[in-house]
């Protein structure tokens, strides 16, 4: 067996949720956005579903801590536009 000598290389990525609201008060995620663990919505910096109650994205993984940074901070930003749109907000 030939062992590769190619580096390993590592990513960073993350799955985080969030709950929404209507300004007032903490509302389900259920029909604002779409998508689900099975099929995830696609947008511009990842994925988002509907995680029970709460909006999950999926980031894309990054291979330096500056592009987490800003794939975690621009899909948090593209989210809550589209949340927006409809009413609500992270």
């Amino acid at each position: 067996m030939q062992q590769s000598t190619k580096p390993l290389e590592i990513l960073i990525g993350g799955d985080p949720e969030f709950f929404i609201s209507d300004g007032w008060y903490t509302k389900s995620s259920r029909g604002v956005l779409g998508g689900s663990k099975d099929s995830p919505k696609k947008v511009k910096y990842g994925h988002v579903q509907e995680d029970n109650i709460m909006v999950e994205m999926n980031i894309i993984p990054s291979a330096t801590a500056v592009d987490f940074d800003k794939n975690i901070t621009n899909l948090i930003m593209e989210v809550n536009t589209l949340l927006h749109q409809k009413g609500f907000a992270l």
